[in-house]
């Protein structure tokens, strides 16, 4: 059993004309991760921040809750997969009109990942990765979900 804190401050800097977009995004959080017997982990996982931005538009406050589980597969002696969840509703300092009404703007953002992972040899190793991910708004012109599928490769250069 491991657990983890970490918090820092992001410094966002954008050359002109996007100047209000840079910001001051101090945050903090706390991972839990927890081993299994038959190299099997599993992961909970939270983060807070806030978003300073020199423009209002971008001024924010967002919670991340996050959920991942590990585990080798049956078939295949040293492949991988590797499930997670990721949710992280939004908070925004401005207001929208929403039906003629002004109101703070809410987003909402689900993300689930899926990694199969497999060695191909000692360096060098292949996924597959799924991203479905889903953000709702009530400034309907920011909803959207999106379907992502990649192959990554990658490669140990530096010797154990």
């Amino acid at each position: 059993m491991q657990s983890s804190r970490f918090d820092a401050i992001g410094v966002k800097r954008y050359p002109a004309p996007e100047v209000e977009k840079s910001a001051i995004d101090p945050y903090f959080g706390a991972r839990f991760d927890h081993r299994l017997p038959q190299q099997r982990r599993w992961e909970v996982s939270y983060r807070y921040d806030k978003n300073r931005s020199a423009g209002v538009k971008d001024r924010y406050v967002r919670w991340t809750y996050g959920a991942l589980f590990e585990t080798p597969v049956r078939f295949a002696v040293h492949d991988l997969l590797t499930l997670e969840v990721r949710y992280a509703p939004r908070l925004y300092a401005r207001q929208i009109k929403v039906d003629g009404t002004r109101v703070t703007r809410k987003d909402q953002r689900w993300v689930v990942d899926a990694v199969y992972e497999r060695p191909l040899s000692t360096d060098v190793r292949m996924a597959l990765n799924y991203r479905y991910e889903i953000r709702s708004s009530n400034d309907v012109e920011k909803n959207f979900n999106a379907h992502l599928l990649g192959v990554t490769f990658g490669f140990d250069w530096w010797p154990r």
